[in-house]
């Protein structure tokens, strides 16, 4: 009687660095596509600031009678202090181009 062998299938190296390679292009080929998306994301972003910027320079018309004016110590961004509670907007012009972002 022969002793019973042992068979363990196991992955090879080679095996497994054939799957890592495909891994790796396969993500490599989707990337490209997630960098159009994400691009794609932050337009549509830049245009929604832009029509919520108009609403505003709008309803402070409306209940101003006047277009905000922006001031020469005007700090935009994170560089603001805390003190600087204001809220200072660029001087928009109200044209019907303006109106349909």
């Amino acid at each position: 009687m022969h002793p019973p062998q042992k068979h363990e299938r196991a992955f090879t190296l080679i095996e497994l660095l054939v799957v890592i390679a495909i891994i790796a292009i396969l993500v490599g080929l989707l990337f490209p596509a997630f960098k159009a998306v994400q691009n794609q994301a932050k337009q549509t972003q830049a245009k929604n600031d832009l029509t919520q910027i108009v609403n505003a320079v709008n309803a402070f018309y409306t209940e101003y009678g006047k277009y905000p004016l922006v001031t020469a110590d005007t700090i935009y961004g994170a560089g603001g202090t805390s003190s600087d509670c204001s809220v200072s907007v660029v001087r928009v012009p109200v044209t019907a181009r303006c109106l349909s972002v």
